[in-house]
């Protein structure tokens, strides 16, 4: 009798273990999701979305610039280490609008940008694919760099990957127009105007440190480019 008591008191007591831990799974699950709802309404209220990269293509096509998105992807889908993510994130918030490129520790810049180039290169894989296999393909050197443009002419802040074509990048170098110089690239919208600053300083921080920059071979299949 007392064995079978024993045995009651046993399954008794398991019953209740069990049960508090799937209330208490249940009580962080639901603060989690509230806290989670409470971020997301202040982000959309402020604008602010620092878990969002942005991959940002920058082209001139009659001395007007251009920005195309080429992606946009959560943070924690490029930096696949969430301790990388967590780091980017506090790092694009300390940004100021004289200096949007993102601060990094000079040694690990190049870890960050790899990251980002893995993910841009996936996305030309075609090209990459067609090279290798003889077929004609467009290609080019690109630049990037990571930045959060905090300035009043920027609609909503995120991380942004910049990506523009290394000879172009030379191009904003030049301030004014000079004989034998082209002209000076103008804005397509005033909100531009942040990015042609943003590509200015990007231009001369990459002409003094390269290497706080990443270079990527971007391709296409000639196919796609007709």
């Amino acid at each position: 009798m007392n064995v079978f008591a024993d045995l009651l008191k046993s399954l008794g007591d398991q019953a209740h273990d069990h049960a508090l831990k799937i209330v208490s799974a249940f009580v962080l699950m639901a603060l989690g999701w509230v806290f989670g709802r409470r971020r997301a309404r202040a982000e959309w209220r402020n604008r602010q979305f620092y878990d969002l990269i942005n991959f940002s293509l920058n082209l001139v096509d009659d001395g007007v610039l251009q920005i195309r998105t080429l992606a946009e992807k959560r943070c924690s889908d490029v930096f696949l280490n969430p301790a990388a993510c967590d780091v980017i994130m506090a790092a694009a918030k300390r940004t100021i609008v004289e200096n949007p490129i993102i601060p990094l520790p000079a040694g690990d810049v190049w870890y960050y940008l790899n990251d980002v180039l893995n993910d841009l290169s996936e996305q030309f894989s075609a090209g990459h694919l067609a090279r290798d296999l003889g077929l004609p393909v467009r290609e080019g050197t690109y630049i990037l760099a990571l930045t959060r443009e905090a300035d009043g002419g920027i609609r909503a802040q995120k991380i942004r990957a910049l990506i523009i074509r290394k000879e172009l990048l030379a191009r904003f170098l030049i301030a004014e127009t000079a004989e034998g110089q082209p002209a000076p690239i103008r804005a397509l919208k005033p909100e531009h105007e942040t990015r042609l600053k943003t590509l200015r300083l990007m231009a001369a921080e990459h002409a003094l440190h390269p290497d706080r920059f990443r270079e990527v071979h971007l391709a296409i299949p000639a196919c796609q480019a007709n």
